[in-house]
């Protein structure tokens, strides 16, 4: 495998599906009643494309980066009278020169290309129970069993401003989540500065839809359009070890999931602020 020198941390958003009441890395946005929500920058380190940098090559053999810090997100739903308060949640990324990637507590990924330009690989994605009893807002709402979710992901590189992604992620009877993503690094605003734009669409089968958003009578979504994602975010490189990122966003949910009685607003604002210490 071809070999880089140690990454330098961009940070920028892992685009949001509204997909599942799981743990990182995917962002919820404008979801209620599942769960606190997840936005972009829980996974700050981690950006659209499988890598933490344009770069498409293998760190040096024997070498690793590991990021590990804390993140406050908050958000405002358009037409809402109050938004979601700040909440903490936990950054935590690291790669290994054999190509393994963790990105969160829930994901798992292993790069296995040799070629310049492309990055490809397995991806393994636990996915968090949910039950009708969990809470009242999600009486009549459909169980989810706990459980692996299997898929893939592809990465294509332009020289180290552009980098456009596809990932697929499956789960037991049926469940498939397909989302393409680019983005784009602009000019450093600064020395160890970088801001970079992103957006991110993803979509669902119906089996998919009918678990997660759909209700047991009454509402049974077909597959579509789960979310749209754009944002654009900027980091800072203090030093060797340390490196603080903020990041913008609008999620928009698609009419599957905006329609479901499960989820509150179909637009929300996301905004993301996070320190983290390289290792």
């Amino acid at each position: 495998m071809a070999r880089r020198q140690p990454l330098k941390c961009a940070w920028s958003p892992r685009p949001a599906p509204a997909s599942a009441p799981r743990a990182p890395p995917f962002a919820q946005g404008v979801m209620k009643k599942f769960f606190p929500p997840l936005f972009p920058l829980l996974l700050l380190l981690s950006p659209s494309c499988h890598a933490q940098s344009f770069d498409d090559r293998m760190l040096p053999e024997g070498s690793k980066d590991i990021y590990v810090g804390l993140a406050l997100q908050s958000s405002v739903g358009f037409g809402a009278a109050i938004g979601r308060p700040g909440a903490l949640f936990p950054l935590l990324q690291a790669e290994w020169s054999n190509g393994v990637f963790l990105r969160g507590i829930g994901q798992v990924g292993w790069r296995l290309s040799e070629s310049p330009g492309l990055s490809y690989g397995p991806l393994l994605q636990w996915q968090n129970g949910r039950s009708p009893t969990d809470a009242a807002d999600l009486a009549g709402s459909r169980e989810i069993r706990p459980g692996p979710r299997l898929g893939g992901f592809v990465d294509l590189f332009r020289g180290d401003e552009l980098c456009l992604s596809g990932m697929a992620l499956a789960a037991d009877g049926g469940d498939l989540v397909v989302t393409i993503s680019a983005r784009k690094s602009l000019p450093q605003p600064a020395a160890h500065q970088r801001v970079s734009l992103s957006l991110a669409l993803t979509g669902a089968n119906g089996a998919h839809m009918r678990k997660i958003y759909g209700l047991e009578r009454g509402y049974a979504p077909s597959g579509g359009l789960v979310n749209v994602y754009a944002g654009a975010d900027w980091s800072w490189e203090l030093n060797h070890s340390w490196v603080l990122g903020t990041e913008l966003g609008l999620s928009r949910l698609g009419a599957p999931v905006a329609d479901s009685p499960l989820v509150g607003r179909r637009s929300s604002l996301l905004f993301s602020v996070g320190l983290a210490r390289r290792f």
